[in-house]
């Protein structure tokens, strides 16, 4: 039973794919704010109702946005860790080969 098995190719691909993800989402999210904005200027406008619903968006918004750097962390991650996991295949090579 073999205790790693890893492609560091594929290490990269995901934490590309995450780090493109969590940008991706960013763009959605400010879109989606500027909906929500357009939406409190002209479509739903009260006296108060409608501020506290754009506070209240913004509020979660803000909090996703937060999240998502946790995926773009992630995306980093998996690429130091493939770097580490490949440097450490190297030097323990270099190590056996008495370089």
């Amino acid at each position: 039973m073999s205790d790693i098995g890893l492609t560091y190719q594929d290490m990269h691909d995901a934490g590309d794919h995450l780090i493109a993800e969590h940008e991706r989402m960013e763009r959605e999210l400010d879109d989606l704010k500027t909906y929500v904005d357009n939406l409190v200027e002209d479509g739903y406008v009260t006296a108060e109702s409608s501020k506290a619903f754009q506070e209240s968006y913004e509020e979660f918004s803000a909090g996703v946005k937060q999240t998502l750097e946790g995926m773009q962390g992630m995306g980093n991650f998996l690429h130091a860790a493939a770097d580490g996991f490949e440097e450490q295949d190297i030097s323990l090579k270099n190590a056996i080969q008495g370089n």
